[in-house]
């Protein structure tokens, strides 16, 4: 578990730890991750279809070909994110801190 902190307006309290995780394939979609580190986590074709993930930390996670279609990032916490080729159709940003971001043919 990570340790809560507040950074600005953005209050992080984690639940798990993904940090560095490899999760390739995985399937997140509808759960509530709120407060969930994915730094550094490999995510590739993972499927985050409607999850939540508010106050979420991603620095430099990895969503390539992953479906977070309808996923709820609001006040995430995203620096260096890459997010090639997913589907972010209806995703929510809402006061997410996004900083050096990758939208390649998304």
């Amino acid at each position: 578990m990570l340790a809560s902190y507040h950074a600005n307006s953005f209050e992080f309290k984690s639940k798990v730890n993904y940090t560095l995780s490899e999760l390739r394939g995985q399937n997140f979609s509808g759960q509530d991750l709120s407060g969930t580190s994915f730094a550094g986590a490999d995510m590739r074709r993972a499927d985050f279809h409607g999850a939540i993930l508010e106050g979420t930390i991603l620095t430099k996670a990895y969503f390539l070909q992953a479906n977070i279609g309808g996923a709820n990032f609001a006040q995430a916490f995203s620096d260096h994110v890459t997010f090639d080729k997913s589907d972010l159709t209806n995703a929510i940003f809402t006061d997410s801190l996004l900083n050096w971001y990758y939208f390649l043919r998304s």
